[in-house]
């Protein structure tokens, strides 16, 4: 188990995306039909993982976009420097921006 804070940082990432990519390969399988074929899951193919991949990525960003909001909505950004307040409204920007602006020209 891990003992230092570097260590617990690293072990609560690994096992956070691991946990999301593997609910997301679940849900793409199963959205894909694989659930219904003789043999189940078992019978999925490659094709499953690079849609669930861009689906995580969707994920992470809102799960980025709507933590920080709370954080803000709680005060959690109490105290920090204005600087700091500034880069973290520019990457939510930024986020919001490479989410819908590309849906503009479709």
């Amino acid at each position: 188990m891990p003992e230092t804070r570097g260590e617990k940082l690293f072990f609560g990432v690994v096992m956070s995306i691991t946990m999301a990519v593997g609910m997301e390969i679940y849900n793409v399988a199963i959205s894909m039909g694989y659930a219904l074929q003789p043999g189940g899951l078992s019978g999925m193919t490659n094709a499953v993982f690079p849609a669930a991949l861009a689906e995580a990525a969707y994920m992470w960003i809102f799960v980025f976009i709507f933590s920080n909001l709370w954080g803000i909505l709680l005060k959690e950004w109490r105290g920090c420097s204005s600087r700091t307040r500034a880069t973290l409204a520019a990457g939510i920007a930024v986020l919001l921006f490479s989410i819908f602006f590309p849906s503009l020209f479709q």
